[in-house]
């Protein structure tokens, strides 16, 4: 029998996130911009290619970046959110994308 859902490598990333960022991402009237970071909420810069795919409706569960998109599902693929270089090295190995390999 095979199951009808394909498994994961969720990182849980709500630890790391500090007091400002995860203000802003529960206010509904407040959301993180374009070019802030998810987790530290701090500004990046305009050219940052780095970035983290948030998954199961939650911005604090992301997926490796070479996860199959057909093991995402739909209803809960929240896209790819900026994540600064500093905050991008607390995260492991093969979490953080880089330019063009998210876009394939």
């Amino acid at each position: 029998m095979t199951a009808w859902f394909r498994t994961l490598s969720v990182l849980n990333i709500e630890p790391l996130v500090d007091k400002v960022a995860r203000n802003k991402l529960h206010n509904s009237g407040q959301s993180l911009s374009d070019y802030n970071c998810i987790i530290c909420s701090r500004k990046v810069r305009k050219g940052n290619k780095l970035m983290v795919h948030c998954v199961n409706g939650s911005p604090y569960e992301i997926v490796k970046v070479n996860e199959p998109a057909e093991n995402i599902h739909e209803a809960g693929d929240m896209g790819w959110w900026d994540i600064g270089p500093d905050c991008a090295k607390k995260l492991p190995e093969g979490y953080v994308g880089q330019g063009q390999e998210i876009l394939n």
